[in-house]
Order: structure tokens, then C-alpha cells, then sequence
């Protein structure tokens, strides 16, 4: 493994004609990851123009190694090589990739494009991760929980990005009540933008008029019915909530917070805690009348199926802003295929 003092440092280096091909990126923050693998992608790109950038999901690995193989070798066949993105979200694939970090190795680490793999928070101790680290020629690098001060900063450049501003009253609550990875908290800037006043600055009226990182949003009787698969209490509780004018925003968010909680708890687990007391961690905010439930939801969502649904929110989620789309109904069939899904194992 080359040892890297700080990620940004990883990310110079892949501006060199030295750098890795194949590159481990881990921690408990999928959204920061997400974003220093894009800036390494980025820098490997500009180094290296001819290679093309393509991403990959643990099925391709699943139903066609040879052929990601392939895509990252010069022996591709269409043509020149590409540097693969490749997000894992459990280990069904770990045993491949050794495989290949071992033969990465014997060829001197020269092959024809690049692998990037965002593992998210996987145990140092995890055989992939030592893999890479014994490697002469492969880079694994551990990210750590963002400090407030980065979460902060981030915020605020999402705010400008989107043409507006956001105050102290406004970053101080949503630091409290929204998790703090980086994909939930710039999702919730993105959507309080859209309810700003004239003075053009994301505030404590802003949240407000979203119901969004505050306690009085409190939509679980929605997530709990569609995550346990209580089909007929799902469809009252939504239909009561989109006649009372709750935004779609601010259900879908619940949505994805939800998931991101079922995550960090499979998280846990993994390492060996058990669901019930996980639950309890006030670090996870889990209200204590609602530890039961969330423990249920856990037990019936498998982390694959928690990742498949987070994805499939965050497309309706868009799909939903755009001008004239029926934001509703867009909704109430995730929701729908969710309570299924829910349903089928409960």
C-alpha cells in the first residue's frame, strides 16, 4: 500500500504518471467518499484523456466479471480501456476482487485503465482492505467521519451553488436533526432552496415551510407503514398527509433518512452488535418509542435491498421536481413498491 498522509494528497498524486490504478476508497461517510473519488477520477482523467469513464455495480461483477475485466484491460473489445468505477455495498464480490488485486500485481501494476472502488465503512481488518494494503502497487485509503467544520463548509458552497444563502439559525438545525453524512444533509439544502423568502437566505421559515430537519416533520407513521409492509396503514397515513398539503419534498427526504438509518444500523451489525441494542445508541437518534419498529424494519430490509430502494428514492426524488410531473402519484408508487417489497418478507 502507498501511505498517504491526507486524502487530498492521494488526489495530487493522481495528477502523476505514477499514480495507482487501483484504488480502495473507504469510511463511514458514502457521500464524502462519493465526492474525493469523483475529484481522483477527475485528476486520473485529465492525466490519462484517452481512458474513457464508465461505472459498474456489484451485479455486473456478479453475472459478467470477464467482461468488467475486460473494460479495464487493454483486451477490451471495443476498443482502449476505461477507468471503472465500482460502488460496493456488502462483500459477495470481496473474494473476485482479491483475485485480481493478486494478478493486478503480477503484471507490475500495469493494466490498461483503473479500478475505484468506494466500499464505504468497511472494517480495516476486512480481507479486500488488507489485500490492497499488502499490494506493492494498489492505494487503500480510509476516510474518517467529516468534522462539522467540512460539513459546514459544504453547505454553504450548496447554498451558492443553488443561487442562495443559508444562516447560522438554519445550518445549527439541521446539523441536529438530520444525519450528518454529506448526501443527506446537501439533499436537504437542495430542497430547502426551493422554499426560500424574497431576502434569498435559507432560514428557520425555510425549514419550516419544508417541514424538514425539525421534530415537528415527524412523518414515521409513513415510513414505519411502508417499511413494515402495512399496506392499508400506509395508504391513510399518505393520503392524510398529501390532503393536509405536506410537501412530496419532505416525505421523500423521511424517506431516504430512513433508509440511511437502516443502513448505519446494518452497519453495526456487521461488525457484530446486535439489532435491538443497536437501536438504542442515542448517537442514532432512534426516539425510544420508535426503537421497536425501526428494529423490525431492520430485520426485514437486507442492506442490498436498503441500497436498491435508496437509489430508486433519490430517481423519483428528481423525477418528481421536474415542471408538470405528477409529483404525488410519482410518490405514491415508490411508497407502494416499498410496502410490497416490505410485505413479501414481514
Amino acid at each position: 500500500m502507498v501511505k498517504l498522509n491526507k486524502i487530498d494528497d492521494a488526489i495530487s498524486a493522481s495528477n502523476k504518471s505514477g499514480a495507482s490504478r487501483l484504488v480502495l476508497m473507504f469510511g463511514p461517510d458514502f457521500g464524502m467518499i462519493s465526492r474525493k473519488m469523483n475529484h481522483f477520477a477527475a485528476a486520473l482523467k485529465k492525466e490519462n484523456p484517452d481512458l474513457e469513464l464508465r461505472r459498474f455495480s456489484e451485479n455486473d461483477l456478479a453475472n459478467d466479471f470477464e467482461g468488467f475485466e475486460n473494460s479495464v484491460l487493454h483486451n477490451s473489445l471495443f476498443g482502449g480501456a476505461n477507468i471503472g468505477r465500482l460502488r460496493l455495498g456488502s462483500e459477495s464480490q470481496s473474494a473476485k476482487l482479491i483475485d485480481f488485486v493478486s494478478r493486478y500485481d503480477d503484471v507490475g501494476g500495469n493494466i490498461g485503465g483503473a479500478v475505484l472502488i468506494e466500499a464505504g465503512d468497511i472494517s480495516p481488518t476486512n480481507k479486500l482492505v488488507q489485500a490492497f494494503e499488502k499490494s506493492p502497487f494498489a492505494w487503500a485509503i480510509r476516510l474518517y467521519d467529516s468534522s462539522k467544520q467540512d460539513l459546514i463548509a459544504l453547505m454553504k458552497a450548496k447554498a451558492a451553488d443553488e443561487g442562495v444563502r443559508i444562516d447560522q439559525e438554519a445550518i445549527d438545525r439541521l446539523l441536529e436533526f438530520v444525519p450528518n453524512d454529506v448526501d443527506s444533509l446537501l439533499a436537504e439544502v437542495e430542497n430547502l432552496a426551493l422554499f426560500v423568502g424574497l431576502n434569498g437566505k435559507i432560514d428557520s421559515q425555510a425549514i419550516v415551510a419544508l417541514s424538514s430537519g425539525g421534530r415537528d416533520a415527524d412523518l414515521s407513521e409513513i415510513t414505519n407503514a411502508a417499511f413494515l409492509g402495512e399496506t392499508r396503514i400506509l395508504a391513510i397515513k399518505l393520503n392524510q398527509a398529501l390532503e393536509n398539503g405536506q410537501s412530496p419534498i419532505a416525505i421523500y427526504n423521511a424517506i431516504m433518512r430512513r433508509l440511511r438509518l437502516l443502513l448505519s444500523i446494518h452497519v453495526e451489525a456487521e461488525r457484530g452488535s446486535n439489532i435491538d441494542n443497536i437501536v438504542k445508541d442515542k448517537k442514532l437518534g432512534v426516539f425510544w418509542k420508535e426503537q421497536s419498529s425501526v428494529a423490525r424494519q431492520a430485520k426485514i430490509w437486507q442492506r442490498n435491498f436498503i441500497e436498491d430502494v435508496l437509489s430508486k428514492t433519490i430517481e423519483a426524488d428528481s423525477l418528481s421536481k421536474r415542471r408538470d410531473a405528477p409529483a404525488d402519484a410519482i410518490l405514491e408508487r415508490l411508497l407502494n413498491r416499498i410496502c410490497a417489497r416490505a410485505a413479501r418478507v414481514a
